[in-house]
């Protein structure tokens, strides 16, 4: 019967033991914070996979990609928020953040320097602002995911390489009077359009510039425009082009910058589109969202029932699921085992009997 004991205490330690490695299985990247010089401090959020960076001045160069403090981070963070104050993003400073998406760039940075978002390939989109003086060499080279490149008119200098590569660029613009060094979109395979500063002469862009892209300088339109505003505006309408509601509009979006209109709600019908979001690039759009009538009201269900289905996640029925199997062979394992005891013992009863039998016949 000790043995017993001993056997299902031993797997029920094992159970113990499965389950925690199932918990654990979710674990992220560790939260983490610091300085770097210049008065500026970090932090990463692992809940949130952000990587924050704040405080007041620039942020120093790194010679590579492993210098930089956070450098740990980058293979997990998704969200880059630099706050108003940081007046420069360093050199190599995000360099090959391979899952990175969104970045936050405040009017206080001036400066973007070498490599300093380079080879982010996950990055489809990033706002740069109005306040930006210089762009490094190599600054978005290789940001395969990007899909527009964009120069504010205030850039005075820009490096070589600052897009190439990025293939899936479709709309640029330099609206700045600055010189387009040698391939500064190189492999733009994609640029569909192209708007350039009207100041900006044949002898101010490289021979190489738009090497191996879609369309070149030959090809580009040109502006006065220091913000190349557009507009987006949202029709809503049923399926037959009826007017439901007033159409929305936006104006003044400079070349870049985002947007985002919420679909009004309209009794008795559901619109294809609950947000209109996107970015505009210079050239005014629009946009229709197209409500269907409902002819059958929707099925109304339990708040408590919906709430309970939501706590209950596919982790809890696996882990569910393992702690039966693991119980039911405990059961199995004790029954065996109580079997085996029973039949050893009636072995050693059945000897004990024969060698009675046989002292009484000596």
């Amino acid at each position: 019967m000790k043995r017993t004991i001993r056997i299902t205490a031993l797997l029920l330690v094992s159970l113990l033991l499965i389950l925690s490695l199932t918990a654990c299985g979710k674990s992220n990247a560790k939260s983490a914070e610091g300085t770097c010089e210049n008065g500026l401090v970090w932090k990463y959020d692992s809940d949130t996979k952000t990587l924050s960076i704040s405080g007041s001045g620039e942020m120093k160069d790194f010679t590579s990609s492993s210098e930089a403090p956070w450098a740990a981070v980058a293979t997990s963070a998704k969200t880059v928020t630099i706050s108003n104050g940081v007046t420069k993003v360093g050199a190599y400073a995000f360099y090959s953040f391979s899952v990175l998406e969104n970045v936050t760039i405040p009017d206080s940075v001036t400066s973007l320097g070498k490599c300093s978002f380079a080879f982010n390939t996950a990055l489809k989109n990033i706002s740069l602002p109005a306040s930006l003086i210089s762009i490094g060499e190599s600054a978005f080279e290789g940001c395969s995911a990007l899909t527009a490149a964009f120069v504010p008119a205030g850039v005075q200098t820009m490096g070589a390489r600052a897009f190439a590569f990025c293939s899936a660029v479709t709309d640029a613009a330099v609206l700045a009077p600055v010189s387009i060094p040698e391939w500064t979109f190189k492999g733009c395979r994609s640029l569909d359009k192209l708007l350039l500063n009207s100041a900006i002469g044949d002898d101010m862009i490289a021979a190489n510039a738009f090497e191996d892209c879609k369309k070149t300088a030959a090809d580009a339109s040109r502006t006065e425009s220091s913000s190349a505003d557009a507009s987006i505006t949202v029709k809503y309408l049923d399926t037959e082009g009826n007017e439901l509601h007033a159409p929305e509009t936006r104006d003044a979006i400079p070349y870049g910058g985002s947007y985002s209109i919420v679909s009004p709600a309209i009794e008795g019908y559901t619109a294809d589109k609950l947000t209109v979001s996107g970015y505009l690039y210079g050239a005014n759009r629009e946009e229709t969202v197209t409500y269907t009538k409902n002819d059958v009201p929707a099925e109304t269900t339990d708040n408590d029932e919906n709430e309970t289905e939501d706590e209950v996640g596919p982790s809890t029925y696996v882990s569910i699921a393992i702690f039966a199997i693991v119980l039911i062979g405990i059961a199995v394992a004790a029954v065996f085992l109580i079997r085996s005891e029973k039949k050893n013992a009636g072995k050693n009863t059945t000897t004990v009997r024969k060698n009675n039998t046989q002292n009484k016949k000596k």
